[in-house]
C-alpha cells in the first residue's frame, strides 16, 4: 500500500515540476526532472520510474506531456494559457477595490500557474497602482464577498452597516441601524464590486458597494425574493453606473463617432436609423436605467441629444443649466 502511494506521489510531483519549469521552449530531460524532484520534494527515483510515470500520466488522458528522445519533455496542456494569465494580472492591477499588497499576493499565485517562460517574463510586467483604489479595509471587502456568496448559496438575507466618507476622510455609518437586504448577486462595475439586492425600505432593486459594507451577518430568515431566472445580463447593461431607479425606452440622436461608445456601455441591443435630411446624424433607441442614462448623456453631451422621454430630456436640461450657473464668472 505504501509503495503504491509512493508511486502516485512521484507522478503528482512530476506534474508539479513540469508545470513550474517546463514549456515548449524549456524542455526537461529525465535527469533534470530527477534533480528537481530531489531538490523540491526530497524524492529520489530512477530514470525508469520517471519514464513510467510520464507514460501513465499521458495514458490517464488528464495530461499531455510531449516527449522526445533528444530534447526532453514538457507539459503542453495547462489550466491557463499565458495570454489568459496576462489578462488576469492586468485586470488585478487595474482594480480599484484591492490594495497593491493584495494585488501582489494574488499575482504571485497566478504566476505559478503559467509556463516557465511566463514565470520569467512576469518579472518584467509593469507594476502600477490604480490611482482610485478605495482606502477602505480590503480584508473586510473580501470577507463581505465571502459572506454574501454564502448567503446566496443558503438563500438567506443579510444585515450590515453601510458607510460613506466624511470630510475627515473617514468612513461613517449612513444610518444608526443596520440594513436588512435580500441579495441577488454580486457584480463588478467600473472597477467596483456591488451587491445587487432588495432591502427592507425600498421597493425596487438597490446596489451597495462591497468596500463600503461593514459588520455583515447572515440572518436565519430565508431570502424569499431571490430572482434566479431573471435576465441579469440585460439588467447590468441597462445599469452601467449601478444607480437605482426605473428603466425604460430612451431615444436620442447621435453622430457616427459615438456608436462605439454606445456599444461599449450598452452592448448591441439597440436600434439605429439614419435621420432624414442629415449627413451624419442617427436616431438610436435602447432600454436603460433613466438615472444612469442622464449621467451618460452628460458625459457625451457634445455628441448626443435625447428626444424621448420628455421627462429625461428636461432633467438633462436642468442639470446643464445648473452647471452653467456654477461656471458663471
Amino acid at each position: 500500500m505504501e509503495l503504491e502511494q509512493s508511486k502516485r506521489l512521484i507522478g503528482i510531483c512530476i506534474i508539479k515540476v513540469l508545470e513550474k519549469h517546463s514549456d515548449e521552449e524549456h524542455k526537461l530531460t529525465q535527469q533534470e526532472i530527477i534533480d528537481y524532484l530531489h531538490k523540491e520534494f526530497n524524492i529520489d527515483c530512477a530514470r525508469r520510474a520517471v519514464a513510467d510515470n510520464i507514460d501513465c500520466l499521458n495514458k490517464s488522458g488528464l495530461y499531455n506531456i510531449i516527449t522526445s528522445k533528444n530534447n526532453g519533455c514538457y507539459l503542453e496542456n495547462r489550466d491557463f494559457e499565458d495570454e489568459e494569465l496576462i489578462f488576469l494580472v492586468d485586470g488585478l492591477y487595474a482594480s480599484k477595490i484591492i490594495s497593491l499588497a493584495n494585488k501582489r499576493a494574488l499575482i504571485r499565485r497566478l504566476v505559478t500557474l503559467g509556463s516557465a517562460s511566463f514565470q520569467t517574463d512576469a518579472k518584467y510586467i509593469r507594476e502600477f497602482e490604480s490611482p482610485l483604489v478605495s482606502p477602505s479595509n480590503h480584508n473586510q471587502m473580501f470577507w463581505n464577498l465571502r459572506m454574501i456568496n454564502r448567503a446566496l448559496s443558503q438563500e438567506r438575507n443579510v444585515t450590515f452597516y453601510y458607510n460613506k466618507y466624511g470630510i475627515d476622510k473617514k468612513m461613517h455609518h449612513t444610518q444608526e441601524t443596520k440594513y436588512v437586504a435580500s441579495p441577488h448577486f454580486v457584480a463588478a462595475s467600473n472597477g467596483r464590486y456591488y451587491m445587487v439586492c432588495n432591502y427592507d425600505k425600498y421597493p425596487g432593486l438597490s446596489h451597495f458597494r462591497l468596500d463600503l459594507i461593514s459588520d455583515i451577518d447572515i440572518l436565519p430568515q430565508n431570502n424569499n425574493v431571490l430572482q434566479k431566472n431573471r435576465d441579469w445580463t440585460k439588467y447590468l447593461n441597462e445599469n452601467a453606473y449601478m444607480f437605482g431607479g426605473e428603466s425604460g425606452r430612451i431615444s436620442f440622436t447621435v453622430n457616427e463617432s459615438v456608436i462605439g461608445a454606445i456599444i461599449d456601455w450598452y452592448g448591441m441591443d439597440f436600434s439605429i436609423v439614419k435621420c432624414k435630411g442629415t449627413e451624419n446624424e442617427y436616431s438610436v433607441t435602447l432600454t436603460a436605467n433613466y438615472n444612469t442614462f442622464l449621467y451618460w448623456a452628460l458625459q457625451y453631451g457634445k455628441c448626443i441629444t435625447v428626444t424621448y422621454p420628455l421627462s429625461l430630456r428636461n432633467e438633462i436640461k436642468t442639470a446643464i443649466n445648473e452647471m452653467v450657473e456654477r461656471y458663471k464668472d
